[in-house]
């Protein structure tokens, strides 16, 4: 494919954010725009962005206590056997009683849907606790 095809074809380009790809002078984007297509658009990924984002906002300390609450309870109960059966003969009529999900360290956000489904079973979890103490 020489130059005149890429530069008809290629719109945009969708990049990490690295200086390889979206460098000013040196950058593949730059190069692409220079080379072949020049009205050719380069954006920095939404998802990269939004993780470079949650790195800096889980700095805080309400964010670290969340992710900290969220690992804690999911080691708790999903490592016995015991106590995840316990968990599941409590919940019955109480709330779904769904098992909790795990928050895996990630490049991309992985927090909201563990600590929803803590919140979404808080009280099975704190019933389960009182009765266990």
């Amino acid at each position: 494919m020489d130059d005149s095809m890429i530069a008809k074809k290629l719109v945009c380009v969708g990049a990490d954010g690295a200086s390889v790809m979206e460098g000013q002078r040196n950058g593949l984007c730059v190069r692409l725009q220079l080379s072949a297509a020049p009205y050719m658009l380069s954006i920095h990924c939404m998802a990269h962005r939004m993780n470079l984002a949650f790195k800096i906002v889980s700095k805080f300390p309400l964010v670290s206590n969340v992710e900290y609450l969220v690992r804690e309870v999911h080691a708790y109960f999903c490592r016995s056997p015991k106590r995840f059966l316990e968990f599941q003969k409590f919940v019955e009529g109480i709330t779904d009683g769904k098992k909790l999900l795990k928050d895996v360290d990630t490049r991309w956000i992985s927090l909201k849907g563990p600590s929803q489904r803590l919140f979404d079973e808080y009280a099975s979890l704190v019933g389960v606790m009182y009765e266990n103490r």
